[in-house]
């Protein structure tokens, strides 16, 4: 919460000699417009080498899950940037680990994937809808981001993959 500091200076001058000044202070409070939490973290969980495919369905418990807190009835353009592999900890370590994410949205305000709808090519715009759209002392909406997809797991040396997915959210 960001606090402005604002002073106004009024000098009110009457057709004589004397002026008067009156001050006012006033003081606004703004809240963030936006904010994304991670509810869950994406998990593939410990592999085998060379076990293939592993793969996290939408709805599965291991999926990522967001939390997008945003002005009730905003259009938002959410874009997905994901990696197309992971790497290795130990960056003298060539090998890599290819990912295929997918992303689905679910605007209503509950937090389940059942009626999640995929993104398109990385990206989905919606409108924030909630759960009561009519109550005028709630200016605030939830959506969730559902994040799932497979990793393919061939002869690589084991230790830790890791890869960074990078959320875009923006008002339109």
């Amino acid at each position: 919460m960001k606090t402005i500091l604002l002073n106004i200076v009024l000098f009110l001058s009457i057709g004589s000699a004397d002026s008067y000044a009156q001050f006012i202070h006033l003081q606004i409070n703004i809240e963030t417009e936006m904010r994304a939490d991670v509810i869950e973290e994406l998990d593939f969980g410990t592999v085998i080498i060379n076990s293939g495919l592993r793969q996290i369905d939408r709805g599965d418990p291991n999926m990522g899950v967001f939390q997008l807190r945003a002005l009730k009835n905003q259009t938002l353009l959410v874009t997905l940037n994901n990696p197309e592999q992971l790497t290795h900890s130990n960056l003298n370590v060539p090998d890599l680990v290819p990912v295929n994410l997918e992303a689905a949205y679910n605007n209503t305000g509950t937090q389940s994937a059942n009626n999640a709808v995929p993104f398109v090519n990385n990206q989905a715009s919606f409108k924030l809808i909630g759960t009561d759209a009519n109550d005028p002392s709630n200016q605030w909406e939830f959506a969730y981001i559902f994040i799932y997809g497979g990793i393919t797991v061939g002869n690589i040396t084991p230790g830790m993959y890791t890869g960074t997915l990078v959320i875009e959210v923006e008002y339109l």
